[in-house]
């Protein structure tokens, strides 16, 4: 899915950033599966991440609140789409070990820096069965993206675009400015990318940045 797949920054900055998906496919193994869909984010929640959730609800999705976001979004919905950023690749292996063998027969997609999505696919016991490769923004990019790149980093990790650069300038002034802290700024961000697959960790990092200057 071209959404998680187009997040900027160097590689030292993208090492621990792996955004998860799953959902069924309309047409093909959609019909009656809210089950495996529950039974797959609860797998999921037993690992950490450092943001999850179902698309429609608001908070991360925890042990904690499980059973009452799932019963909102995922009982009996067989079109729940549930998103994960693991920040570990120990976290992220363990996590797809335990839904290989569940084989619930939904699609999981990982995204991250290809070498080691593909190796932690491989301690996974795991074969990938389609690959997407990122080949970056093409057009006018010297006027419509920002001269500074860390903003593109923070705002690229929302693949629908729901948290633009304004925003992310606005923030980062503000954490300069020391009326936000970087971790702060990043709790600011992270809702507004109601997929899920915005890393706050990450956002922190790159917003401390902003500090150091």
């Amino acid at each position: 899915m071209s959404h998680t797949l187009h997040r900027s920054g160097t590689e030292e900055s993208l090492k621990n950033d792996f955004p998860m998906l799953a959902m069924s496919a309309g047409g093909f193994n959609r019909d009656g599966s809210a089950p495996r869909l529950l039974e797959l984010a609860k797998i999921i929640v037993k690992y950490e991440t450092a943001n999850a959730g179902i698309i429609g609800s608001t908070d991360k999705l925890t042990v904690e609140n499980f059973d009452k976001v799932a019963k909102e979004f995922i009982t009996d919905t067989d079109t729940a789409i549930i998103h994960a950023v693991f920040t570990s690749e120990d976290e992220l292996v363990a996590c797809l070990k335990e839904l290989k063998q569940a084989d619930l027969g939904i699609s999981v997609v990982v995204s991250g820096l290809f070498d080691t999505v593909h190796e932690c696919c491989h301690k996974s016991g795991l074969e990938p069965h389609t690959i997407n490769n990122s080949l970056g923004v093409w057009g006018n990019t010297e006027e419509k993206l920002p001269s500074d790149e860390r903003i593109k980093d923070v705002s690229s990790m929302c693949g629908h675009g729901m948290i633009p650069f304004s925003l992310v300038e606005d923030v980062a002034e503000k954490v300069k400015a020391g009326k936000l802290t970087p971790k702060q700024g990043a709790a600011k961000l992270t809702p507004t990318c109601t997929c899920h697959i915005f890393n706050p960790e990450r956002a922190e990092r790159i917003l401390n940045s902003f500090v150091e200057m």
